[in-house]
């Protein structure tokens, strides 16, 4: 039994990121957050160069300067108390219009990568980490 996955954001960041013990099943928490952080990335790459879940009109990749599909990474590491942190998303100096591609407006349909990168790496995780801990700040 996983001692509480927990999930946060911070407020503005287009990102997740997460925490569970590190001796938990057998030690393998740190491999199990890796994999699916890394997954978690990897699909939102998909996905932009997909042109998004919901497609512009234009279509094609939401690829112009590349600022955005190079800002997406996934980060792991285990802290001082034992925990082991993982996080991704667009965490590397993501441009101005990273939440507007994301998200949509009137006129920018939502890309919806980090989103549907968040169902899977939940998925993933709460599969393989026996109980969860929702954190009250979650945007779930």
């Amino acid at each position: 039994m996983a001692d509480g996955l927990l999930w946060f954001t911070d407020p503005g960041v287009i990102a997740q990121k997460l925490s569970a013990a590190a001796g938990e099943i057998d030690g393998r928490v740190y491999d199990i957050v890796e994999e699916a952080t890394f997954k978690a990335a990897e699909r939102m790459d998909e996905i932009v160069m997909e042109g998004g879940v919901n497609p512009t009109k234009k279509g094609g990749p939401r690829v112009d300067s590349k600022a955005m599909i190079r800002s997406i990474d996934h980060t792991t590491s285990i802290n001082g108390r034992g925990r082991v942190q993982g996080s991704f998303g667009f965490i590397k100096n993501a441009p101005e219009w990273t939440e507007y591609q994301e998200k949509g407006t009137r006129y920018i349909p939502a890309m919806l990568a980090f989103a549907e990168a968040q169902v899977l790496a939940i998925n993933e995780l709460q599969n393989q980490l026996d109980s969860g801990k929702w954190f009250p700040t979650s945007l779930l």
